[in-house]
């Protein structure tokens, strides 16, 4: 405090003093956000008091097969007096009996003097060691009196046939078991599955927002007034809110949207981006900025190259500035055309002429769904319509595709074509509605969690899906029904869900449009009969028991960690990290720190992709890393921030144990390699997860690295 004294317009002088005020008893500790089975902490515990008393330290674990605990019962309870510091030992062990999907522990520190207490809390989530594997299925539910739904593999339905490998962590073992009888159910259940995937983009942000958009809109056509449906509804548009908000962050400053928000802006990018506004602002009146709309497609207007297409960014590397000029020039006029021909006259012209010469049917899709638009069930469009049912696979897949916007693979790259030929034979369903219905059949079979393969290929299979859905309302009796789960052909769980236009809660089990079967017995049966040669292979099914309804989408997804990594030699990206000793040049194994001090780990990736035909070396799309850190370390922003603004990395972000690195593209054969900091913060030894790395529009192959250890020593 300064106080100054004047009189009469006088200074007569000044004088300063502090006043401090502190709680005469203060318990504080330092936890790491995540610890990892095995793991051994020596959690600090501070104590600022000036009196004597008693501090007690409690563990409140969720009950979950992972639990933290004491090593020294002789720490839970300790006499201090005045002011003190110490550290309590603990370990995270196996909760024995115990199987669940998730683990977390709450570290409760007390204080009590003669006349105060204070209390602090912490949440710590729990981990497994080892590397990641999925099993996944999917598919069309329908009764057995109602016929085969033809879908891959001959079938759109088809038993989940299963063996647990022999190095599996049982304990790790997670099953899920979703069916979704609305579309509302395959939005919601996609939004949650891209939600645990890295998000630091504006087409990740976009992946989480077009499924609630998509979801808003089908909700409000099928408003009937009853209480879950309007609280949906309310849902979908408080999460639409802070959505937008989010997404208008990555606007350039010049105009137009990048991926991390910087300049020059993407064109491709840009146009994907503006579709979405446009479809936001039909499902949220009055939500979206009109000014950042008319100044979006001012911008994209005036990046035509006055021959039909559009001028490109020449420093993209990244996915959605990279494909061929037919290929971007395409997908621009596709996305960006709302109807109105007067804009974009040449441009549909040049569309329409890549179409006719090119056999892609990524290309002929989007044209043949532009010229419905513009013209209706033109003779154009259907020719490009029928194009497209040429290329179409017995299994009801569309293959013939050289590229896609995104330079997706795998079954990135086939969802995205087949929901598009989908999404054009659905708009001249008299001619095509076998063509149709056997691609959606082989759509469904691709849902793994929710997903259906990178954000581009979900966001399109979606639309297909409640597309489709809306075209079929009419053709079959809208009733509820009960759906059987069973393993090995006994039922461990039936589910009921409603009629779509029923108000009646109590006849429904669905949750958000999804029916989530409990899978408790059906882990507990696995991991008993895990030791059993005779019961290795398992079969997981289920069955429509009531109900009149087909065609009822359904996903199976077995989690867990296994002692070996699943790598797939087809991914182009090749990653490896490595600690780095402040006195030696070699990496080190186990690293061994002081509490406080600062250690750095390397990361290197390499761009090993070939081209098929050639075998010459080619560019790569958005690549990106996600580096597991142990527990007791936290990251340098500073240096990462460095990282960033030098262009060694395009961006990061940090989450839930990792520490994800994107990059744009990379060129051919190029290597990129770094360090950043890591400051340890809390003493004992921790296991590290696993790192992968992997193209993000074909994130099905994947390479891995294990994860790293160190050792934090308490700094007395």
């Amino acid at each position: 405090v300064v106080a100054d004294v004047f009189s009469q317009g006088f200074f007569g002088g000044t004088e300063s003093f502090t006043i401090v005020s502190e709680m005469p008893l203060k318990v504080d500790i330092t936890t790491p956000t995540h610890l990892t089975r095995g793991d051994r902490m020596l959690l600090p515990v501070t104590v600022n008091s000036k009196e004597n008393g008693k501090l007690d330290v409690k563990l409140l674990s969720s009950k979950s097969s992972l639990q933290l605990g004491f090593e020294d019962d002789r720490f839970k309870s300790n006499e201090f007096q005045g002011s003190k510091r110490l550290y309590v030992p603990m370990i995270v062990r196996e909760n024995e009996g115990v199987q669940s999907t998730s683990s977390s522990s709450n570290i409760t520190v007390s204080a009590r003097s003669v006349h105060h207490q204070d209390a602090i809390r912490r949440e710590v989530r729990l981990l497994y060691p080892g590397f990641p594997v999925t099993l996944s299925h999917g598919g069309l539910l329908a009764r057995p009196d109602q016929g085969e739904l033809r879908g891959t593999r001959g079938k759109a339905y088809e038993p989940f046939t299963f063996t647990l490998p022999s190095d599996i962590d049982l304990k790790s073992l997670q099953v899920d078991v979703t069916a979704y009888p609305t579309p509302v159910g395959s939005l919601t259940e996609a939004i949650s599955s891209l939600i645990r995937e890295p998000c630091g983009c504006f087409e990740q942000t976009s992946a989480t927002t077009y499924p609630l958009i998509m979801a808003l809109m089908y909700l409000k056509s099928h408003r009937d007034g009853s209480e879950r449906v309007e609280k949906m509804i309310a849902s979908a548009e408080e999460k639409l809110r802070k959505g937008d908000k989010k997404l208008i962050s990555y606007e350039s400053a010049g105009g137009g949207f990048e991926w991390f928000g910087d300049s020059p802006a993407h064109e491709s990018l840009t146009a994907y981006g503006l579709a979405q506004f446009r479809d936001l602002e039909v499902a949220l009146p009055g939500l979206v900025d009109t000014a950042m709309m008319a100044r979006t497609e001012k911008w994209l207007l005036e990046r035509r190259d006055g021959n039909g297409g559009f001028k490109r960014n020449p420093k993209s590397l990244d996915s959605f500035g990279s494909a061929s000029p037919e290929t971007t020039n395409t997908y621009i006029t596709w996305a960006l055309f709302s109807g109105d021909e007067k804009n974009l006259a040449r441009e549909l012209e040049t569309l329409e002429d890549a179409a006719t010469k090119s056999e892609d049917a990524y290309i002929v899709a989007l044209a043949s769904l532009a010229l419905y638009k513009l013209r209706g069930s033109d003779t154009r469009a259907r020719t490009f319509a029928r194009k497209l049912a040429q290329h179409q696979e017995k299994d009801g897949s569309v293959l013939r595709v050289a590229e896609t916007i995104t330079r997706s693979g795998g079954d990135s790259k086939t969802l995205e074509a087949t929901a598009l030929a989908a999404l054009a034979w659905m708009r001249d369903d008299d001619l095509f509605a076998d063509h149709t219905r056997r691609a959606m059949e082989w759509i469904v079979t691709r849902c793994e969690g929710g997903k259906f393969g990178s954000t581009q290929s979900t966001v399109l299979a979606l639309r297909a899906i409640v597309e489709y859905d809306q075209l079929r309302s009419d053709d079959e009796d809208d009733v509820g029904g009960r759906i059987r789960l069973k393993l090995d052909g006994r039922t461990v769980d039936t589910l009921r869900f409603a009629a779509k236009n029923s108000k009646d809660d109590d006849d429904d089990d669905t949750k958000d449009g999804v029916l989530r079967f409990d899978t408790t017995k059906v882990v507990r049966d696995l991991v008993d009969r895990s030791g059993d040669p005779s019961s290795s292979s398992h079969l997981l099914e289920l069955e429509l028991v009531e109900g009149k309804r087909s065609g009822i989408p359904f996903s199976m997804i077995l989690r867990f960690n296994a002692v070996t990594p699943r790598t797939d030699e087809r991914c182009d990206i090749k990653l490896s990290t490595s600690w780095i000793s402040s006195t030696e040049e070699e990496s080190i194994v186990v690293a061994n720190v002081i509490e406080g001090d600062v250690m750095e780990m390397n990361v290197r990736i390499e761009n090993v992709a070939k081209d098929e035909e050639t075998g010459k070396a080619k560019s790569v799309p958005m690549v990106i890393a996600r580096v597991g850190i142990p527990a007791g370390l936290e990251p340098r922003v500073a240096k990462l921030r460095e990282l960033k603004e030098s262009g060694v990395v395009s961006f990061y972000e940090l989450r839930h144990g990792e520490l994800t690195f994107y990059w744009r593209g990379m060129a051919p054969s190029s290597a990129i390699s770094f360090d950043f900091d890591l400051v340890a913060n809390v003493p004992g030894r921790y296991q590290g997860g696993s790192s992968s790395a992997y193209l993000y529009y074909t994130s099905e192959f994947k390479r891995w690295s294990a994860g790293l250890e160190v050792e934090i020593v308490e700094n007395n």
